[in-house]
């Protein structure tokens, strides 16, 4: 009875040493087939990332200097035709990175107006979207600018009262916009 019972405890250990060998086959294959690729993931990371950061800035700049065509061109008549009309004049057709600014623009999507002595141009739901690699980034935004009569950009301020301000006349609630 005695020899019974340590025979028992036998095929658990066992068990343990098969599986234990198993694992040890295991990690070793994981290490020989490992393809050291870490440095290229932060790169293309970053890659997109400045895709991004770039589209973000064309659709900026492409809007500031669209109105700005308007504003001088015009003098407060008829401003969403004629902002219409001078897109076509500066659709580049950039589609790395993508992004929906002209879009908008011919779907009508936007508000382009006389307030005071001021201009407000207003594009909602604009998007940028960029990849590399297997990233893919999109940044989702709506876009506000002010210029003054003569068609100059008003940037957004630095301190709080003037952040106010612009994020009232751009009809958004709070300091960011």
């Amino acid at each position: 009875m005695i020899l019974f019972r340590g025979r028992r405890g036998q095929i658990p250990i066992l068990m343990l040493f098969v599986v234990t060998i198993i694992l040890v086959i295991v990690a070793l294959m994981s290490f020989a087939t490992f393809d050291r690729q870490f440095s290229d993931n932060p790169l293309n990371t970053s890659r997109t990332i400045a895709k991004v950061q770039f589209g973000e800035g064309y659709v900026l700049e492409s809007a500031k200097s669209m109105a700005t065509k308007v504003i001088e061109e015009n003098k407060g008549v008829n401003l969403p035709a004629a902002f219409t009309g001078a897109a076509l004049g500066f659709d580049r057709q950039v589609s790395d990175p993508a992004n929906n600014l002209f879009r908008q623009i011919r779907d009508g999507k936007f508000s382009f107006e006389k307030i005071g002595e001021e201009y407000r141009l207003n594009v909602a739901g604009l998007f940028v979207q960029a990849s590399y690699g297997a990233n893919q980034i999109t940044r989702k935004f709506d876009l506000c600018l002010l210029f003054d009569v003569d068609g100059d950009y008003i940037p957004k301020g630095f301190n709080e009262t003037i952040d106010k301000g612009y994020a009232e006349k751009c009809g958004q609630k709070g300091s960011g916009i």
